[in-house]
């Protein structure tokens, strides 16, 4: 866990988060000291099957971006802002943060995965422009 508070500056504490779902929705809170910090809701739409997706993820204060290599066996796409939703916090201080810095809490673009497979590689992982573990060549996304 040391990588994602080191590494990429995500905060690291004890939260608790909860998820729940019915036939229509899941969701996901994340609180802390019973103070929430944010809850995300979003609509299971129809989803399939697509291939697998490299994604580079940019830290601020770090030269090199992280490879994140999604495998989605189910995966749906929604641009209705109807489909999701996201409540923050009226105390915490994250949630104080996140207010001031999100433009909206509507997003343009809706990823459902109900079955997704995520690994974020660290720092010694490929890099864009660079080789990868079986040294195939990796380009910068454009």
């Amino acid at each position: 866990m040391s990588i994602l508070g080191d590494y990429h500056h995500w905060p690291q504490f004890l939260a608790g988060i909860s998820f729940s779902e019915d036939d229509e929705w899941i969701s996901c809170e994340v609180e802390e000291g019973g103070e929430l910090i944010c809850r995300l809701r979003g609509h299971k739409i129809p989803s399939r099957h697509i291939g697998a997706v490299r994604i580079y993820v940019y830290t601020p204060g770090q030269a090199q971006p992280s490879r994140a290599d999604i495998n989605p066996a189910q995966s749906a796409t929604s641009r209705d802002a109807g489909d999701v939703g996201l409540t923050l916090g009226a105390a915490h201080p994250i949630a104080a943060e996140l207010s001031r810095t999100l433009r909206s809490t509507k997003p343009r673009i809706y990823n459902y995965g109900p079955r997704w497979q995520f690994i974020l590689f660290g720092p010694e992982g490929a890099s864009p422009g660079g080789e990868g573990e079986r040294g195939e060549s990796i380009r910068r996304p454009r």
